[in-house]
């Protein structure tokens, strides 16, 4: 749990069954906030930590959050729920 916050926990295979729709750092923690959600939930990794390096990616029309826990190394993706591209003028 994200210390002085009431985000629960949620694990990165978790993460990746729905798009995220916002997400922030808060005291090192990852949070994010999930399509058809208003709750925040802090992104944690197996070995018990919630701190990580993170990158958007944005590839092939999909977005997504590339993550690297700072404790363990464990990598993966959680997708981005984006909305649809603005026509060209």
């Amino acid at each position: 749990m994200v210390a002085g916050s009431m985000a629960a926990d949620v694990t990165l295979a978790d993460a990746g069954r729905s798009p995220v729709v916002a997400w922030r750092v808060e005291d090192g923690a990852l949070v994010l906030r999930f399509s058809g959600s208003t709750d925040e939930r802090a992104l944690r990794c197996n070995c018990g930590r919630h701190h990580w390096i993170v990158e958007t990616r944005h590839a092939d029309g999909r977005a997504s959050l590339a993550v690297k826990c700072h404790g363990c190394g464990t990598t993966g993706t959680v997708p981005l729920a984006v909305g649809p591209a603005p026509l060209p003028r």
